[in-house]
């Protein structure tokens, strides 16, 4: 009996001990600067976009993606994995109208190699693309086009 006892003791303590670890694991992840989490996340995302490696891009890509006109009354549209695949390089080859020189997305990421986000409620975003911020991991979730 007096083992017993002590087998339920150890192994209250080897519960809490594992419900404390994952707890402080768990607030890590969620107290993450997210100005620096993006940073980080803009320097592994700009490679794979330069070098259209899609199996990179997918991976860091959240779907349904969301693409969205200029103007609010433009709506928007949900794109899968492959009509996404179909519409990336329009979505890197357009205009991002932030100059009287016309600048393609490509060049603008090509020249941005370091960003600073404005982030608002766990979004943000670069020129034409939108990203946002889930449990912890940055995604690549919408762009504005042109016409949709």
């Amino acid at each position: 009996m007096k083992y017993f006892v002590n087998f339920k003791h150890a192994l209250l303590f080897y519960i809490l001990l594992v419900m404390g670890i994952s707890s402080i694991s768990c607030n890590a992840e969620t107290n993450v600067d997210p100005v620096q989490s993006f940073s980080m996340f803009w320097k592994k995302f700009r490679g794979p976009l330069l070098n259209n490696d899609m199996p990179l891009i997918l991976e860091m890509t959240r779907f349904p993606f969301k693409i969205k006109g200029d103007l609010d009354m433009d709506g928007s549209k949900s794109l899968s994995k492959i009509e996404f695949e179909k519409q990336f390089n329009s979505l890197m080859e357009q205009d991002i109208r932030e100059n009287l020189t016309p600048e393609s997305m490509r060049q603008y990421i090509k020249k941005n190699k370091s960003v600073s986000p404005k982030i608002d409620d766990g979004q943000t975003s670069v020129a034409l693309f939108s990203f946002e911020l889930v449990n912890a991991k940055w995604y690549f979730v919408g762009a504005y086009i042109e016409e949709l």
